[in-house]
């Protein structure tokens, strides 16, 4: 069956057989219209001219193709940008861990002054004189 509407280079119309005659032929003709190069009027009117039944396994093809790459595109972006808040939020536990770590210093040295016998503790009389100069 010769196609209408596109010339091959071999000076002949295309057939439906250059489309999808082999399988190299049909993966070439596949991903040209899953790029959707050409393929309304180079590939799928010619062809459901003479085979109108394509239309039901070419559109649905197109569909499912573009809904698979956009899943694809869409999970790359999702999992970069998890990945980005999860450093983030490893960043923020680093800095609350910091700083939770410089107020425990200072408590420390504030004890520490009010430790005026020198042994590691406070007693109430102590703690009382840090109390009322405080």
């Amino acid at each position: 069956v010769e196609l209408d509407g596109m010339d091959h280079p071999a000076g002949r119309f295309y057939t439906i057989g250059d489309f999808f005659g082999d399988v190299p032929a049909a993966f070439l003709t596949l991903f040209q219209i899953m790029t959707l190069e050409s393929w309304c009027m180079g590939i799928v009117r010619p062809v459901s001219y003479h085979a109108p039944w394509t239309l039901f396994v070419i559109i649905p093809y197109i569909v499912f193709v573009t809904v698979a790459v956009l899943n694809v595109v869409t999970g790359i972006f999702v999992e970069q940008i998890m990945e980005a808040a999860k450093m983030d939020g490893d960043r923020l536990l680093q800095l609350r861990d910091s700083e939770v770590q410089q107020q425990l210093r200072d408590l420390r040295e504030f004890f520490s002054q009010g430790d005026t016998d020198g042994n590691g503790c406070l007693n109430l009389e102590e703690f009382e004189a840090m109390l009322e100069n405080k």
